[in-house]
Protein backbone atom coordinates (compact mmCIF):
# COMPACT_ATOMS: atom_id res chain seq x y z
CA UNK A 1 0.00 0.00 0.00
CA UNK A 2 2.67 2.60 0.71
CA UNK A 3 4.51 1.82 -2.55
CA UNK A 4 0.82 2.37 -4.40
CA UNK A 5 1.13 5.31 -2.66
CA UNK A 6 4.42 6.45 -3.24
CA UNK A 7 4.22 6.08 -6.47
CA UNK A 8 0.77 7.89 -6.60
CA UNK A 9 3.17 10.47 -5.32
CA UNK A 10 5.81 10.34 -7.30
CA UNK A 11 3.48 10.92 -10.52
CA UNK A 12 1.41 13.71 -9.03
CA UNK A 13 4.99 15.58 -8.14
CA UNK A 14 6.48 14.42 -11.83
CA UNK A 15 2.91 15.71 -13.50
CA UNK A 16 3.11 19.32 -11.33
CA UNK A 17 6.53 19.63 -12.42
CA UNK A 18 5.86 19.25 -15.74
CA UNK A 19 3.27 21.99 -15.43
CA UNK A 20 5.92 24.60 -13.81
CA UNK A 21 8.69 23.33 -16.66
CA UNK A 22 6.22 24.66 -19.55
CA UNK A 23 4.24 26.56 -18.28
CA UNK A 24 7.03 28.56 -16.85
CA UNK A 25 6.73 31.38 -20.18
CA UNK A 26 3.16 30.33 -21.48
CA UNK A 27 1.81 33.77 -20.02
CA UNK A 28 4.35 35.53 -22.11
CA UNK A 29 5.31 35.40 -25.40
CA UNK A 30 8.83 33.67 -25.77
CA UNK A 31 11.28 36.12 -26.99
CA UNK A 32 14.41 34.63 -28.50
CA UNK A 33 17.64 36.24 -28.76
CA UNK A 34 20.73 34.27 -30.74
CA UNK A 35 23.63 34.27 -28.78
CA UNK A 36 25.59 33.32 -31.76
CA UNK A 37 26.73 30.00 -33.19
CA UNK A 38 29.49 27.42 -31.32
CA UNK A 39 30.85 24.14 -32.37
CA UNK A 40 32.43 25.64 -35.53
CA UNK A 41 28.84 26.84 -36.28
CA UNK A 42 27.37 23.33 -35.93
CA UNK A 43 24.95 24.96 -33.16
CA UNK A 44 22.86 27.95 -32.87
CA UNK A 45 22.21 29.45 -28.93
CA UNK A 46 19.70 31.29 -27.72
CA UNK A 47 17.88 32.65 -24.68
CA UNK A 48 14.09 33.89 -23.89
CA UNK A 49 14.56 37.17 -22.42
CA UNK A 50 11.29 36.89 -21.38
CA UNK A 51 11.56 33.96 -19.19
CA UNK A 52 14.92 35.71 -17.24
CA UNK A 53 13.86 35.81 -13.68
CA UNK A 54 16.16 37.75 -11.10
CA UNK A 55 16.86 36.89 -7.11
CA UNK A 56 19.59 39.00 -6.06
CA UNK A 57 22.62 37.12 -7.45
CA UNK A 58 20.36 34.02 -9.08
CA UNK A 59 19.38 33.85 -12.42
CA UNK A 60 16.82 31.81 -14.00
CA UNK A 61 15.15 31.41 -17.03
CA UNK A 62 14.67 29.07 -20.48
CA UNK A 63 17.34 28.14 -23.43
CA UNK A 64 17.54 26.46 -26.52
CA UNK A 65 20.63 25.12 -29.08
CA UNK A 66 19.21 24.65 -32.28
CA UNK A 67 21.72 22.27 -34.23
CA UNK A 68 22.04 22.67 -38.20
CA UNK A 69 20.00 19.72 -39.47
CA UNK A 70 21.40 15.74 -39.73
CA UNK A 71 24.56 17.06 -37.04
CA UNK A 72 23.64 15.61 -33.85
CA UNK A 73 22.50 12.55 -33.60
CA UNK A 74 20.44 11.36 -30.04
CA UNK A 75 22.15 9.06 -27.59
CA UNK A 76 20.96 5.70 -26.68
CA UNK A 77 17.59 4.71 -27.68
CA UNK A 78 17.32 7.84 -29.53
CA UNK A 79 20.37 7.01 -31.42
CA UNK A 80 18.33 6.61 -34.98
CA UNK A 81 16.81 9.90 -34.57
CA UNK A 82 18.30 13.33 -35.53
CA UNK A 83 18.37 16.19 -32.75
CA UNK A 84 16.68 19.18 -33.52
CA UNK A 85 16.60 21.24 -31.14
CA UNK A 86 17.61 20.79 -26.88
CA UNK A 87 15.68 23.37 -24.18
CA UNK A 88 16.37 23.63 -20.54
CA UNK A 89 15.81 25.88 -18.22
CA UNK A 90 18.82 26.75 -16.08
CA UNK A 91 20.30 28.65 -12.96
CA UNK A 92 23.13 31.02 -12.60
CA UNK A 93 24.60 32.84 -9.70
CA UNK A 94 26.29 36.01 -11.04
CA UNK A 95 28.57 36.68 -8.44
CA UNK A 96 30.26 33.09 -8.16
CA UNK A 97 30.31 32.59 -11.69
CA UNK A 98 28.34 29.20 -11.12
CA UNK A 99 25.63 27.73 -13.30
CA UNK A 100 23.46 24.48 -13.17
CA UNK A 101 20.60 22.83 -15.05
CA UNK A 102 16.90 22.57 -14.03
CA UNK A 103 15.62 21.26 -17.01
CA UNK A 104 15.83 19.59 -20.19
CA UNK A 105 14.09 18.80 -22.92
CA UNK A 106 15.50 17.43 -26.46
CA UNK A 107 13.17 17.30 -29.79
CA UNK A 108 13.88 14.93 -32.88
CA UNK A 109 13.70 15.50 -36.23
CA UNK A 110 11.32 13.46 -36.99
CA UNK A 111 8.75 15.11 -34.40
CA UNK A 112 9.07 13.18 -31.31
CA UNK A 113 10.20 14.51 -28.21
CA UNK A 114 12.25 13.49 -24.85
CA UNK A 115 11.58 15.10 -21.73
CA UNK A 116 14.54 13.98 -19.48
CA UNK A 117 12.59 13.30 -15.67
CA UNK A 118 12.18 16.23 -13.24
CA UNK A 119 14.19 13.48 -10.71
CA UNK A 120 17.13 14.37 -12.14
CA UNK A 121 17.02 18.16 -11.37
CA UNK A 122 18.50 20.80 -10.29
CA UNK A 123 21.90 19.49 -11.29
CA UNK A 124 24.72 20.66 -8.51
CA UNK A 125 25.84 24.51 -8.97
CA UNK A 126 28.93 24.30 -10.93
CA UNK A 127 31.89 26.54 -11.89
CA UNK A 128 31.27 28.12 -15.55
CA UNK A 129 34.80 28.73 -17.09
CA UNK A 130 34.91 32.60 -18.33
CA UNK A 131 37.95 31.67 -20.86
CA UNK A 132 35.28 29.15 -22.91
CA UNK A 133 33.56 30.50 -25.50
CA UNK A 134 31.27 27.15 -25.12
CA UNK A 135 27.56 27.54 -25.17
CA UNK A 136 27.04 27.36 -21.41
CA UNK A 137 29.88 30.61 -20.75
CA UNK A 138 27.92 32.12 -23.53
CA UNK A 139 24.86 31.86 -22.19
CA UNK A 140 26.11 33.09 -18.69
CA UNK A 141 27.61 36.11 -19.85
CA UNK A 142 24.16 37.31 -21.53
CA UNK A 143 22.09 36.66 -18.70
CA UNK A 144 24.65 38.01 -15.91
CA UNK A 145 24.73 41.03 -18.30
CA UNK A 146 21.09 41.29 -19.38
CA UNK A 147 18.92 44.32 -17.62
CA UNK A 148 15.54 44.23 -17.91
CA UNK A 149 13.38 46.44 -19.53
Amino acid sequence: MFEAASAKGSALKYRILMVCFFASGAADAADWVSLGKTDEGKLENFADVSSIRIDAAIRRGSSKVVPAPHTLPGGAEYSSKWISQISYNFAFNCTEKSGRVEGFKFYFDDGTSYLDPPIHYPKPWQAVPLDSDSNWTLLMKFICAWTPK
